[in-house]
């Protein structure tokens, strides 16, 4: 399994890869922003997941989300944040977020 993980928080990146590859067998590459997770996903995908978050420099709110999910090197996309509503979640989901 290939993922990209997408955060401009330093230690929330190796919090995070440090818990999936714990689990073996996974791939993770990491960004610090939008725009060169975008770059990443075109130069080095196909990824299984792209998990981006909502907050990071680049994402422009779920303009950021939109695009990612229309790129051809992207399975699923996920989403996270620690601020989200109700109506995030679902505005989210209708543009396909997996």
């Amino acid at each position: 399994m290939k993922i990209l993980i997408a955060d401009d928080h330093e230690l929330v990146l190796d919090t995070l890869v440090a818990y999936i590859k714990a689990a073996g067998g996974i791939e993770v590459t990491t960004a610090p922003d939008f725009n060169t997770a975008a770059k990443i996903i075109k130069a080095e995908g196909p990824f299984d997941l792209v998990l981006l978050d909502l907050k990071m420099p680049g994402m422009n709110g779920l303009k950021g989300l939109e695009m990612a999910i229309a790129m051809d090197n992207t399975e699923r996309v996920a989403l996270f944040t620690g601020e989200a509503t109700r109506s995030l979640a679902e505005r989210a989901l209708d543009l396909g977020l997996s």
